[in-house]
């Protein structure tokens, strides 16, 4: 009878800490939103030109319940999850199979702690999460946090499974693999990710904040989910880094977003001082740097986001303060600047924003408190990609369009919205300089990069980066060189 008085506070508790949220995803010229409504429902809608023009409601959502959403196959399927509170009768956690095309459901499988290799009746689910963007391979990974309710005190986890996805017959999940996140802890944690950070294995984070009768504790960690198991029998263990700990009288510390692009991931948290760092991961679960993030926004009670796609350059960050939504991009450092995509907008409480990034530029959507459907805004790339440089006036927009990408050979590249002589300059991954192209005139005149360096030697297939100046105006965009 104990046990099972202990178990009602800790599901009583999870619900109380658990939010809805707002997920995207970009497929040619159609973005993809999937969220949770206040009536219940996990949704999900097709958009074009940011207004939809297809939706489907995918079945009950407990309040408080997360969706997430996942392009597995780069255009073939779409994969939605959707977590909800746990209750005893039914197994409530959800992945369903979509064709993009016309949203139609091919196939669905609910899960259960059993799937992940923990008992029945002790453990509870708290949320399935899928990395944004996957490899196109026939299975993907997907990322649960388990609470351990066997004790009065019990452990939680973050458990990670590799689950096929095939338009009918059985959604296999094999490969468990779990890490410990804390001992003595209630329901299951939060998290957020996992990102694809290529050459890495799948990425996530994980804050944990607890009480004992001695003290307060808290802390944030990064996890990596191993592509293969360990070992042969199908079992393996995830890789774990503690980033921050604290213990003491009292804390408050979260993740405010979790990111990731061609070159590596990035974290951004708070600690209980309220100050707000950057974490950046370049092919290792250990940090490469840790930094203050340096701006006052977002601050530490604002709904934030980041990009998730690993085919893109840089991340764009955006978040709810006061009314506006904000956004700020990240190319191997912090803008200077950041801009206001929309003023006047309601209530956004936490997971209820997201952005997502195509070729010409970005999307961010956000479900305001209340709301039954997304708004979804356009974020031009030239506005918010220029490093270490002021905005241009107002209304003025820089574009950088390649004529083919990927390319092979030479290639046109056509800049426009210049009022005056613009420039043109390939630089590699790293931020090496590799070619300057001769200065436009102005308005709109199209230059050809031959694909070699300065030198002369024909540059290595490979991705690079072609930015456009034209006084305080800047583009950024990514190419690849077959």
């Amino acid at each position: 009878m104990r046990r099972a008085s202990v178990v009602v506070l800790i599901l009583l508790l999870y619900a109380a800490s658990s939010y809805g949220s707002v997920e995207m995803l970009a497929r040619g010229d159609t973005v993809f939103v999937a969220w949770c409504t206040d009536a219940e429902y996990a949704c999900l809608a097709a958009y074009i030109d940011g207004s939809p023009v297809q939706n489907l409601v995918l079945g009950d959502c407990y309040h408080h319940a997360s969706v997430c959403l996942a392009h597995p196959a780069y255009g073939d399927r779409l994969i939605v999850a959707c977590s909800k509170p746990y209750f005893w009768e039914n197994p409530v956690d959800t992945a369903w199979v979509l064709d993009p095309s016309d949203l139609s459901i091919l196939n669905h499988r609910t899960f259960e702690e059993t799937d992940y290799g923990f008992d029945e009746w002790v453990n509870a689910i708290g949320e399935l999460h899928l990395p944004r963007y996957w490899d196109g391979s026939d299975s993907m990974p997907m990322v649960a946090s388990i609470g351990d309710c066997t004790t009065d005190i019990g452990t939680i986890y973050l458990a990670s499974a590799r689950m096929t996805y095939p338009d009918e017959g059985d959604m296999v999940l094999d490969d468990t693999l779990s890490a410990m996140v804390q001992y003595g802890a209630w329901g299951p944690p939060d998290f957020v990710g996992p990102v694809v950070v290529p050459g890495t294995a799948p990425l996530s984070s994980s804050v944990y904040a607890g009480w004992t009768p001695n003290y307060f504790e808290g802390r944030i960690s990064a996890h990596l989910s191993q592509e293969e198991p360990s070992r042969g029998d199908g079992v393996g263990e995830m890789y774990s880094e503690t980033i921050y700990y604290e213990m003491g009288s009292e804390f408050d510390t979260d993740v405010l977003a979790l990111g990731s692009c061609g070159e590596e991931g990035l974290a951004l948290w708070y600690d209980s001082s309220g100050t707000v760092y950057t974490s950046v991961f370049d092919g290792s679960i250990e940090p490469s740097s840790t930094f203050e993030y340096g701006f006052p926004w977002p601050a530490t009670s604002d709904p934030s986001a980041l990009t998730q796609r690993p085919e893109e350059t840089g991340m764009l960050l955006a978040w709810y303060h006061d009314g506006e939504i904000r956004v700020r991009h990240w190319l191997l450092e912090w803008n200077g600047y950041d801009c206001i995509v929309e003023s006047g907008v309601p209530t956004v409480s936490t997971g209820n924003i997201a952005t997502c990034s195509v070729i010409t530029g970005y999307w961010v959507a956000w479900l305001a408190d209340g709301a039954t459907y997304p708004v979804l805004a356009w974020v031009d790339r030239a506005t918010v990609t220029g490093i270490g440089s002021e905005a241009g006036e107002p209304g003025q927009s820089l574009t950088l369009l390649p004529s083919s990408n990927p390319f092979s050979g030479s290639l046109t590249i056509v800049v426009t919205g210049s009022t005056g002589p613009f420039e043109v300059q390939v630089y590699d991954l790293s931020g090496r300089l590799l070619a300057t192209l001769p200065p436009g005139p102005e308005g709109s005149s199209p230059d050809v990069w031959d694909g070699t360096d300065c030198s002369g030697s024909p540059a290595p297939r490979g991705a690079y980066i072609l930015r456009a100046t034209s006084g305080d105006l800047t583009a950024v965009t990514r190419v690849v060189k077959l």
